[in-house]
């Protein structure tokens, strides 16, 4: 797997998400980390193809990358330094199956 290419395109989708407002960078690698096969695929992929979403009543956002649904789901809290988020859980639904894996 070329990592470096790997690491370029996750940048590059870490900004698309970042203009919604949420900095999930780390939270691709993590993802990537967990599931090569959505690494390989996001490299197979052109970047022009991918499509981004967002929901801000819902609170999630993502991407759709060929055949699958990558949906971050957010959830708000609040302390002494004002709002913050945090991602609480990352699904992935294959839209071919309908298989939430």
């Amino acid at each position: 797997m070329d990592l470096e290419r790997l690491k370029s395109r996750l940048d590059f989708i870490g900004e698309k998400l970042n203009e919604f407002g949420y900095d999930l960078r780390e939270d691709l690698d993590e993802l990537m980390e967990q599931r090569p096969d959505i690494a390989e695929l996001i490299l197979e992929t052109k970047l022009k193809k991918i499509e981004y979403f967002h929901d801000e009543e819902q609170h999630f956002l993502g991407f759709l990358v060929a055949n699958l649904h990558i949906t971050f789901i957010l959830e708000f809290d609040q302390d002494e330094d004002g709002e913050f988020y945090d991602v609480a859980e990352c699904r992935v639904l294959d839209i071919n199956s309908g298989e939430d894996e």
